[in-house]
């Protein structure tokens, strides 16, 4: 039979091994990959809930407000070798910025573009900022649905921030035109697998890891927000209803597929409703913000579609390069594990306006037209992923919006003029 003291270590034991069995399964219930829901604050008055930790995002960790510093991604660059970084679409609206803050950081740029858009008159400030030192800038005029094109593009470059497109979704839909989708398609998807491509086999030339790829994708892959939640990336499903997004959704996965299978290190920026100087104000790639501008310049009146309480997240232009420049040159320990399987990360400011608010302060009078058909109703980014692994933010106030659309849109310089300043950067062509 047991005695007293036998009977009383049984206990004690028993007691002992299921508080470690306990602490034990607390352990597993917290690790990367549970199911459990982790807040982690990141500074006043900000919350960022995951639930769990994604497992096509390994290594994701809390964010901690000293990661935030803008400085970081100077502090990770060795000015000294001034790589080459490549920028398709870099005479665009969100690319001659990237060019613009590549250029003040010391990087040497080559801009990619086939100016079927974009505009020369947009490399004005880059090739002043080049001219004591062409070797900083060169320009190609090509076409990256040529699989040479991007092979020229990549050839010794360290990151391409690959934002070349068919942008915008109206002109996707145009019913007259059948061969949009397919036209849209080699853009979008076609030429960055070209990119990729290109990316792994320069790779395999130096014998090194391949150049990093930052690709522009965009907001319209998501379904519409809801009304207390941003579009967060692994929290909000993929809903492209329209040939552009669906497009940039494919290309995201071509991201995806080349960095785990292939290596080739990748990340994608789900960019929303960017505004700023040189957006599209005419024709069908124009953003709200730059129409409601030329519709104060030509004395018209701003026209809302529906009933205007459709809310986007505007995020200025000049946040969106800092953000592309981040992602290309940053080595910060949270971002490697997202650019090992070709992660997406939003760039946002996590806040909205309504399009009836941006209407009514231009101060024109205001033309109401029927909802247009496939306009997603609200866009809002989640932005706890662009802060823990880039360390961004932005730094625009989304109330600037409201004073961006009552500026008159500036004049640019004389085309020709332009020629003549950007011609010793034009290293080669690949003429239609």
């Amino acid at each position: 039979m047991f005695s007293f003291s036998q009977y009383a270590r049984t206990i004690t034991f028993g007691v002992a091994l299921f508080c470690i069995s306990l602490f034990l399964l607390a352990c597993v219930a917290r690790r990367p990959g549970s199911s459990g829901k982790k807040t982690y604050h990141g500074g006043k008055d900000h919350l960022c809930t995951f639930s769990g930790e994604p497992d096509h995002l390994p290594g994701h960790v809390p964010f901690r407000d000293d990661e935030l510093a803008e400085a970081g991604v100077l502090r990770e660059t060795n000015q000294h070798l001034r790589p080459l970084v490549a920028v398709t679409g870099g005479a665009g609206f969100i690319g001659s910025h990237v060019v613009e803050l590549l250029l003040k950081q010391g990087m040497r740029v080559r801009v990619v573009d086939d100016f079927s858009t974009g505009k020369k008159q947009y490399l004005a400030n880059a090739a002043e900022a080049a001219q004591n030192d062409p070797s900083k800038l060169e320009i190609v005029r090509a076409d990256l649905r040529k699989k040479r094109t991007a092979e020229q593009a990549v050839r010794g470059a360290a990151c391409v921030a690959h934002l070349a497109a068919e942008a915008k979704v109206r002109p996707s839909l145009y019913p007259s035109r059948p061969e949009a989708f397919a036209r849209v398609h080699r853009s979008n998807v076609d030429a960055t697998v070209h990119v990729l491509r290109a990316a792994f086999e320069e790779g395999q030339m130096r014998n090194a890891t391949p150049p990093r790829v930052v690709f522009a994708s965009s907001s319209t892959v998501y379904a519409a927000a809801s009304s207390r939640a941003g579009q967060s990336e692994t929290g909000t499903p993929l809903r492209p209803i329209t040939p552009y997004a669906a497009t940039k959704a494919m290309a995201e996965h071509a991201i995806a597929a080349h960095a785990r299978a292939y290596g080739v290190p990748a990340l994608s920026l789900r960019i929303f409703m960017c505004y700023g100087p040189r957006e599209p104000s005419e024709g069908a790639h124009a953003v709200v913000t730059g129409v409601y501008r030329a519709a104060a310049a030509a004395g018209k009146p701003a026209v809302i579609y529906g009933d205007g309480s459709q809310t986007r997240d505007f995020v200025h232009v000049t946040d969106v390069a800092r953000a592309v420049v981040m992602a290309c040159m940053s080595n910060r320990s949270a971002l490697a594990p997202l650019l090992h399987v070709g992660a997406s990360v939003n760039v946002g400011t996590g806040f909205t306006t309504t399009i009836a608010s941006l209407a009514h302060a231009t101060g024109l009078a205001v033309e109401r037209q029927p909802e247009r058909r496939l306009d997603l109703r609200a866009t809002r980014a989640d932005t706890c992923l662009a802060r823990s692994a880039l360390g961004f933010t932005s730094s625009m106030p989304h109330e600037h919006v409201f004073e961006h659309v009552r500026k008159p849109v500036a004049e640019q310089p004389r085309v020709d003029a332009i020629d003549r300043k950007l011609a010793p950067f034009f290293v080669s062509t690949d003429e239609p």
